[in-house]
């Protein structure tokens, strides 16, 4: 692929809704993050973090995991970035010759953010009951 060509499809930049390597965000620990991170330890069958892992622990361990995945497991690696939903325009952006960090660094930052915003909707958003069980 033509580097030119891509920057002309390009859409707007990718930006998550919570961003886990904001300033002040790093280093937290409360249950609400580290449940994206058992989340995805589950999904790409790595060893959960211990308890008291911030978050740029757990990053740098999933940019690994998704090394080996990109090496072993592609087809696998992207089948999970499109059931969780990651935004493909930020995917091919992680993939570009001329990303900013490598595309391991950038694909864990997206699965992360992603599944960050993914809690974050469940716990703010409910669904109403269904009163009729054939009503789905």
């Amino acid at each position: 692929m033509n580097p030119n060509n891509y920057k002309l499809r390009r859409k707007a930049p990718f930006t998550p809704q919570l961003c886990p390597l904001e300033p002040g965000y790093a280093g937290r620990t409360s249950q609400t993050i580290i449940k994206p991170q058992l989340l995805l330890s589950e999904s790409l069958d790595f060893p959960a973090p211990a308890e008291g892992t911030d978050e740029a622990t757990f990053l740098r361990q999933l940019a690994d995991v998704i090394d080996y995945w990109m090496q072993h497991r592609m087809e696998q690696l992207m089948s999970l970035c499109y059931t969780l939903d990651v935004n493909e325009d930020a995917v091919a952006q992680a993939f570009h010759p001329n990303a900013a960090e490598p595309a391991n660094v950038g694909l864990a930052r997206l699965l992360y953010a992603r599944q960050v915003q993914r809690l974050h909707t469940k716990q703010t958003i409910k669904a109403k009951p269904l009163d009729d069980e054939n009503a789905w």
